[in-house]
């Protein structure tokens, strides 16, 4: 038990607080070299450690963005559905049906801002950090009020397209998704 305790804060630390000198938008694009086109669709896998289990939880689906929605379909290990449409998210699952989720709308942009690595819309929410060992990332923490009371950082990394996000929330939980474009 100490032991994965141990490494989860190692985790946490390398993620949150490992980051290098702040690093203007220019560099932080320069270092992504995005070429994200809409729509863009892919897959994914997201890996939630939270603090209070042995396991991170683990889902895997496919998501699917254009320009007024993200369309995040969960396929394993339950069937869900999470769409965002400009401000307003809505979730379906086959207990519930379709219910829309106010608690959401205020990180329904931010997560489409990531996902297509829009770091000039980003910029006014965050500031960015180089990430000495890894060439193809960027750290980001928030200046934004709204975002620092529930995200303590992100890191972003990728080459021509979003690989990975990672979220790391303010109780220490992180999130883990890996993208994987298909056409």
């Amino acid at each position: 038990m100490i032991h994965r305790f141990t490494v989860f804060v190692c985790l946490w630390l390398l993620t949150v607080c490992a980051y290098g000198k702040d690093i203007s938008i220019d560099t932080a694009k320069a270092r992504l070299a995005l070429e994200v086109e809409l729509p863009a669709q892919g897959d994914f896998t997201q890996e939630k450690h939270l603090a209070i289990l042995k396991h991170p939880f683990v889902s895997s689906g496919r998501y699917r963005l254009n320009q007024e929605q993200l369309v995040w379909e969960t396929l394993a290990p339950a069937p869900q559905t999470l769409t965002m449409e400009k401000q307003n998210v809505f979730l379906w699952d086959e207990a519930a049906g379709r219910r829309e989720m106010p608690q959401a709308k205020p990180f329904a942009s931010l997560i489409q801002q990531l996902l297509t690595g829009n770091l000039d819309a980003l910029a006014n929410s965050f500031t960015f950090a180089d990430e000495p060992n890894r060439p193809n990332c960027v750290s980001m923490q928030p200046k934004s009020r709204s975002i620092a009371s529930v995200f303590a950082g992100f890191l972003v990394c990728g080459k021509s397209h979003i690989t990975t996000i990672t979220m790391t929330d303010n109780d220490g939980n992180i999130t883990l998704i890996s993208l994987t474009p298909t056409r």
